[in-house]
């Protein structure tokens, strides 16, 4: 299930995948509201 999250993403959101991943702790909690984040909260 995990992988076809993944694979369903749009390859032009993969940097701001990368982006939020990498972010600081405090901007992480912003970027939480961000669907792309519910997807990983499910990781």
């Amino acid at each position: 299930m995990e992988q076809a999250h993944l694979l369903a993403a749009p390859k032009r959101m993969l940097p701001a995948l990368q982006q939020w991943r990498t972010s600081e702790p405090n901007q992480r909690c912003i970027a939480s509201d961000h669907p792309i984040a519910l997807i990983f909260a499910h990781l």
